[in-house]
């Protein structure tokens, strides 16, 4: 898999960082003067600009090497967006996105940290460990960090899957964010995430959240369109790069979602 490389510090990005939406609507006037508008989903556009300072040698050359890859701006790969959540429906976890062990219940529509409604409540009535995950197209072996909000009626634990490892965490009855952060060694082109409820568990969760870096950020609300973007193009001719010092080095990245 062609994706844009995480930096020594686990992050796919430094700050200040530029990201940019762009939405287009067609109107069409009719005879009488009226109008139809409505959204041209063809005319979506995400554009970032990576302002990274501070590069080791290393650093640089995989992003170089990247870029040879990609033949400049002819193809694409895959950018982990480091300004929202990697998992899709973050709200609705009765989307296909997630893929729920058969012995698992959810109902939704409970009360949440943040003064609305948007937490579900999670029942294993199996006699197994049950558990809802997402499987992204995204490496396997980038620092990830995999949380949610989490309460339960009683003391009890809940499994952060973050890849091949699961790790387990309290929960009460107060609502806490709970995480699972780091590396694995294996390798691959997707990458799975997810809870997981041993028998007679239930716990109430909202928010999850899944970010390519050691550590979790602020919550990003998510519909449909997730943070794996696997349609990404560099938009200059070249890459300029800026030797600060030895070992020291800086440029500035823009890139364009095509997808």
């Amino acid at each position: 898999m062609l994706a844009f490389p995480q930096l020594q510090t686990g992050a796919t990005a430094q700050y200040p960082l530029v990201r940019t939406d762009v939405l287009r609507t067609t109107v069409n006037e009719l005879a009488d003067g009226g109008l139809i508008k409505f959204a041209d989903e063809s005319g979506k556009l995400t554009r970032w600009e990576l302002r990274l300072e501070g590069l080791s040698d290393e650093e640089w050359l995989a992003i170089s090497d990247l870029y040879s890859a990609v033949e400049g701006r002819l193809r694409t790969f895959t950018l982990l967006d480091p300004l929202s959540n990697l998992f899709a429906w973050s709200e609705d976890l009765s989307k296909d996105a997630w893929v729920k062990d058969p012995l698992l219940s959810i109902t939704p529509g409970i009360s949440d940290p943040f003064g609305g409604t948007a937490a579900a409540q999670l029942v294993n009535s199996g006699g197994a460990a049950q558990g809802l995950r997402q499987i992204l197209n995204a490496p396997a072996d980038y620092q990830y960090c995999c949380s949610a909000w989490v309460r339960s009626a009683s003391a009890t634990t809940i499994g952060i899957r973050r890849g091949g490892i699961v790790s387990q965490h309290p929960v009460g009855p107060t609502w806490t964010r709970v995480r699972s952060a780091g590396a694995e060694v294996t390798m691959g082109d997707t990458f799975t995430a997810g809870f997981v409820l041993n028998p007679g568990v239930t716990v109430e969760l909202c928010a999850p959240q899944l970010e390519a870096q050691t550590s979790c950020g602020a919550y990003w609300r998510t519909t449909a369109r997730s943070g794996v973007y696997e349609k990404v193009r560099f938009v200059d001719d070249r890459l300029d790069l800026i030797a600060r010092d030895r070992g020291s080095n800086a440029g500035v990245l823009r890139l364009v979602s095509v997808e």
